[in-house]
């Protein structure tokens, strides 16, 4: 089902397919052409997402994965998401990001020198942070 917004043809958001003459969005995402603007109404941006633990895990480390060695917005952006999503994710996640931080830096994936690597560093460093924060909890906890 689609929508015309500002003559150009839009996706309707997930949670109005079913009452197309209800959705009065106001939000368009997207280059303003082609199949990937999606009209996002209140009832969308509102509704909650249920996710099993590690299936946040995975499509956090998925999302990571994509952004490596890209110069563009996008691993700052995805790191600014991910970052207070850390806690809530397993161990196993937040080891993989570890090692995926390892492989980028063995193979030189950052991205530009100058703009992307300082923030992967960073980032690697708060991902042994958290790490080293749960081995203090387990610690603690143990005596």
């Amino acid at each position: 089902m689609t929508r015309t917004v500002e003559n150009n043809r839009v996706n309707l958001c997930d949670s109005c397919m079913d009452s197309y003459p209800e959705c009065n969005s106001e939000v368009l995402f997207g280059d303003g052409i082609g199949n990937d603007n999606i009209c996002c109404c209140n009832r969308y941006r509102t509704s909650d997402v249920k996710i099993k633990k590690k299936d946040l895990g995975d499509l956090c480390i998925f999302a990571l994965r994509y952004c490596m060695g890209r110069m563009s917005y996008a691993p700052d952006m995805c790191r600014k998401i991910v970052r207070p999503l850390l806690p809530k994710l397993t161990d196993d996640s937040v080891k993989k990001m570890i090692e995926d931080c390892k492989y980028q830096a063995s193979t030189n994936q950052w991205g530009d020198e100058n703009i992307d690597k300082p923030g992967w560093i960073k980032w690697r460093q708060e991902l042994e942070d958290e790490k080293k924060r749960r081995e203090c909890l387990i610690w603690s906890t143990e005596f």
